[in-house]
C-alpha cells in the first residue's frame, strides 16, 4: 500500500503539469494552436506532389509551403485570413497586380487538373483565378472571375480545370491570382490537385499502322499543296495511291487505296491530315472495309461521338465512330477519329435489310463555294449561285457502279429517288415517305447551333 500511495505521489505533479499546459493553450496559444489546427487539416487533404500556398510562410520575396515556392510573398498580410494568420493581399493600383503564383513542370500527360483558391473581396472588385500554358502546340490560357461557393465568413471559393494533352507537352504551366487594381482583395489556401489521369489499364487506343511509299506520299503532298493553293480539296479516281495498313489483330500487312479526305483545309492543317481508307480485297478492320482518319478537331472532338451513341441509342442508322492511335511510315501522328463510310456493311451490321443510300451530289455546292473563292477570295454567305442550290442537287447512291450490277438494287434505288424528289417538290407529304418517328430522333439530336461552321456542313 505505502508503495501504491507513493506511485500516486509522484504522477501527482505530472498530471496537474498537463492540465496547467492545456489551460495555457486554450487562454494563451489558442490562435497557434488554431493554425497547427488547420495546418494538420490542409496536410490531410492535399496532395503530397501537387502545391498548396496558404500564405503562412515567406522565404525572400516568396511563399514557400514545402517544395513549392509561390510567386509575390510580398503580399502576405496579416490583416485578414480564411485559415492560419496570413492571406495574400492585392492592393488598388492603376496596374494588374498579381499574387500568388507557381510554375508546374512535368505535369503528367492526358490528366486533368483543378485549381482553386478562396477570395474575399469588395463589389467593385475584379479579381481572377488564372492559369496558362507555355510551349506545345496548343497554349492555353485560362481565367475564372466567378466564385464557386461561399462560407459564412464571407470568402469565396474560385476553381479553375485545365487540361495537360498527351503530346507536345507544354514547357510549363503557371497558376496564379491577379486583379485589375480597383479595390483590394484577399486571397487564401491556394491549390491545384490532380482530378483525373490518364490509366493505360482502363483503357487501350487501337493502333494504326499507315504505310506510304515515297512516290506516293510525294503524290498526296502534292494534293495538299494544290488544296491550300485554291482554298478547298478536290478529289476524283486519280488521286488515290496504294497502302499498307496493318494493326495489332491481324499477322500480315493489309492492301489498301488511300487519298487525301475533306473538303475544307482543316482536314490538311499542320501534320495530321485526313485520310480515306479502302481495305482491298476481303480485309475488314472492325467489320469495315472503307473508312475515313481524320483530326478529332475536324468533328468537334467528343461531341461527334456522342452524337453517333445518342443516334444509336435511338434506333438511328448511323456510321461506325471510334478513336485510334495512327501511325504513318512508324512516326506517330497521335489521336484520330475513324469514321466509317457508307456501304452496305453499315446496314447489315444494324439489323437492317441491304438497300441503296442515296445521298444528294455535292458536286454543285463545292463548284459554288470554288466559285466564290475564285471571284471573292473567300466563302461569302451573300452570294447566290444556282449550283449551290439544295433543289438542283442530283439524287444518287453512294456507289452508283456497284448498285447498277444489281438489278434488285438499282430498281429500289430509282424508286427511292423518285420519292424523295416528290417530296423535294411538295408533291407527297413526308408521312407518306419517312418514318417520322425516327427522322425526329435524328433531328432531336442533329440540332447542334454552337457547332462550328465546317461541322454543321458535314
Amino acid at each position: 500500500m505505502i508503495l501504491t500511495d507513493r506511485r500516486k505521489k509522484e504522477r501527482l505533479p505530472l498530471v496537474w503539469l498537463a492540465a496547467i499546459l492545456l489551460l495555457s493553450l486554450a487562454f494563451l496559444g489558442l490562435p497557434i494552436f488554431r493554425a497547427l489546427q488547420s495546418s494538420w487539416l490542409r496536410a490531410g487533404m492535399k496532395s503530397p506532389d501537387l502545391p498548396f500556398c496558404g500564405a503562412e510562410y515567406r522565404e525572400g520575396k516568396f511563399f514557400r509551403d514545402g517544395a513549392y515556392l509561390f510567386d509575390n510573398g510580398d503580399t502576405q498580410s496579416p490583416q485578414r485570413a480564411r485559415t492560419g494568420r496570413y492571406s495574400c493581399r492585392l492592393l488598388p493600383g492603376q496596374e494588374m497586380q498579381f499574387g500568388i503564383g507557381v510554375r508546374l513542370e512535368n505535369l503528367k500527360p492526358g490528366s486533368l487538373y483543378e485549381a482553386s483558391v478562396w477570395r474575399f473581396s469588395s463589389p467593385r472588385d475584379r479579381s481572377y483565378l488564372a492559369a496558362r500554358s507555355e510551349g506545345g502546340d496548343d497554349p492555353f490560357y485560362l481565367t475564372q472571375p466567378f466564385s464557386y461557393h461561399r462560407d459564412e465568413n464571407g470568402w469565396e471559393q474560385l476553381r479553375l480545370q485545365f487540361f495537360i494533352p498527351f503530346r507536345d507537352l507544354p514547357a510549363f504551366t503557371q497558376v496564379y491570382v491577379f486583379s485589375d487594381g480597383r479595390d483590394s482583395v484577399y486571397f487564401d489556401d491556394f491549390e491545384v490537385s490532380l482530378l483525373r489521369s490518364y490509366q493505360e489499364s482502363e483503357f487501350e487506343l487501337p493502333v494504326l499502322d499507315l504505310y506510304i511509299d515515297k512516290p506516293s506520299l510525294e503524290k498526296l503532298e502534292k494534293k495538299r499543296a494544290e488544296a491550300l493553293q485554291t482554298g478547298l480539296l478536290e478529289t476524283g479516281p486519280e488521286d488515290w495511291v496504294k497502302g499498307k495498313l496493318t494493326w495489332k489483330e491481324n499477322e500480315s500487312p493489309a492492301p489498301i487505296r488511300v487519298r487525301l479526305k475533306g473538303d475544307w483545309l482543316d482536314h490538311l492543317n499542320q501534320g495530321k491530315w485526313s485520310f480515306r481508307v479502302a481495305l482491298t480485297g476481303d480485309g475488314f478492320w472492325n467489320g469495315m472495309q472503307t473508312f475515313s482518319l481524320q483530326h478529332p478537331g475536324t468533328r468537334y472532338f467528343l461531341h461527334e461521338w456522342l452524337l453517333h451513341e445518342c443516334w444509336k441509342q435511338e434506333g438511328v442508322l448511323t456510321t461506325g465512330y471510334d478513336f485510334a492511335e495512327l501511325r504513318l511510315n512508324g512516326e506517330s501522328l497521335g489521336l484520330y477519329a475513324v469514321e466509317e463510310h457508307f456501304e452496305k456493311y453499315l446496314v447489315e451490321r444494324q439489323g437492317r435489310r441491304e438497300g441503296p443510300i442515296l445521298k444528294l451530289d455535292e458536286a454543285g455546292f463545292w463548284d459554288g463555294l470554288k466559285q466564290q473563292i475564285d471571284l471573292a477570295g473567300a466563302v461569302s454567305p451573300e452570294i447566290r449561285l444556282q449550283s449551290s442550290n439544295i433543289n438542283n442537287a442530283a439524287i444518287e447512291p453512294f456507289d452508283p457502279d456497284k448498285t447498277a450490277e444489281n438489278p434488285e438494287l438499282a430498281s429500289m434505288s430509282l424508286r427511292a429517288g423518285s420519292l424523295i424528289e416528290q417530296f423535294r417538290q411538295g408533291l407527297r407529304p413526308a408521312s407518306n415517305l419517312f418514318d417520322l418517328d425516327r427522322l425526329a430522333r435524328f433531328f432531336r439530336h442533329r440540332r447542334c447551333d454552337g457547332c462550328p461552321p465546317q461541322h454543321r456542313l458535314a
